[in-house]
């Protein structure tokens, strides 16, 4: 929890930094620059923890991504960058008692910053998102098998949740080596009113600019 905590600390410094420091001009020196879309396929994974066919935890998998953005000129040497996306959840198991889908579809509303004292071709990305994860399960009871007996398990039922986060990202475009093409890494912050909920998740992307 202290980790968490002190990584939305760092978020919320590392913005408020880039809002501030010195702009560079931006749009006219990185292939994102604004009038300009962008398609992105990566992975992503939640820093949580889910519990192995064994019993044991293990670490959420990793899951793909898709996304499709546009960039907007801006005003303070910023451009907007809205962007929409879909995640198709990877869900550990390996039986049929409890199998379902996940998948996200997420809104992220970014601005684009280039600080003076940043590599030439890297930038920050920050910003909110909407999240809207759905669950398609069967629902129901199902009995499983239990040592010598048997018990009933519930099976997942169809759910949608909506949340809100705070974004936090470093944008690479490849530059002289291949304009259209870039690399973005995000951390997402859920929940950050409650820190008994707060969660974050991870994701990397392959940036085509066109």
């Amino acid at each position: 929890m202290i980790i968490r905590k002190l990584s939305l600390t760092a978020s919320i410094a590392l913005s408020l930094l880039a809002t501030f420091a010195p702009a560079q001009e931006y749009a006219a020196s990185s292939p994102g620059g604004g009038g300009g879309f962008s398609a992105s396929l990566g992975l992503y994974q939640a820093d949580s923890k889910v519990q192995s066919p064994s019993g044991s935890e293990d670490s959420d998998p990793y899951s793909v991504g898709i996304a499709i953005g546009y960039d907007f000129d801006f005003y303070w040497g910023h451009l907007f960058s809205p962007q929409l996306g879909y995640i198709q959840h990877a869900v550990n198991s390996e039986d049929d008692y409890g199998s379902y889908k996940m998948t996200t579809i997420y809104v992220l509303y970014d601005f684009v910053y280039k600080p003076s004292w940043f590599a030439q071709n890297m930038s920050v990305r920050y910003g909110v998102g909407n999240f809207i994860k759905k669950i398609d399960g069967d629902g129901g009871t199902v009995t499983v098998p239990n040592g010598s007996g048997t018990a009933t398990a519930y099976r997942p039922e169809s759910s949608t949740s909506h949340s809100g986060t705070f974004n936090l990202g470093l944008q690479w475009d490849f530059g002289a080596i291949q304009k259209t093409w870039g690399v973005r890494f995000y951390a997402f912050a859920f929940d950050v009113l409650d820190s008994k909920k707060m969660q974050l998740a991870y994701q990397l992307n392959g940036t085509y600019y066109f």
